[in-house]
């Protein structure tokens, strides 16, 4: 996958309120997160974003095509003042629905997979001392972060040959 394959995916969850980027090939302004300006502005954040386009620097939509220059802060605050998390977006529009379970301070330890196709089928757990499975009716969404997701996979047996030997 790369960038294009992914675009789709930022712009379905995003919910700009930043006028010039409203109508943007990057933006959408119709998913549940939230995505606008810092309503911390001060002199020194003026003088910066000035120092930087006089020595060269672009000012930029760092959540566009181009990366490199300069650009106000952009931040996941929903109406100028309350922090719009994945939570938030995500979670606690649907927290009550009937096929939804969540369990609090619970750690997965391993993807259980179906041993004919490979195919994820649930998790284990860990929660008060106890080791318990929970199995999924459609589909297993692994979502435990950037250093945790690749652990999870390893210790169930999903990843390079070298490292599983490990």
């Amino acid at each position: 996958w790369n960038y294009n394959h992914v675009l789709p995916y930022f712009r379905k969850a995003e919910n700009t309120t930043i006028p010039s980027l409203m109508h943007s090939h990057y933006h959408s302004t119709n998913g549940p997160l939230s995505v606008s300006y810092s309503n911390y502005d001060n002199q020194l954040l003026k003088e910066f974003l000035k120092a930087g386009n006089e020595f060269g620097l672009e000012t930029v939509d760092y959540n566009g095509a181009q990366q490199i220059g300069i650009s106000h802060i952009q931040t996941t605050i929903r109406n100028g003042t309350t922090r719009c998390s994945a939570s938030k977006a995500y979670l606690q529009p649907i927290r009550y629905r009937t096929n939804l379970y969540i369990f609090k301070n619970t750690l997965v330890t391993k993807v259980i997979f179906n041993e004919t196709n490979r195919i994820a089928i649930g998790v284990e757990c860990f929660k008060n001392g106890e080791h318990f499975n929970v199995f999924a009716n459609k589909e297993v969404i692994i979502s435990a972060g950037a250093i945790n997701t690749p652990k999870l996979l390893l210790l169930s047996g999903v990843g390079p040959r070298k490292q599983l030997k490990e």
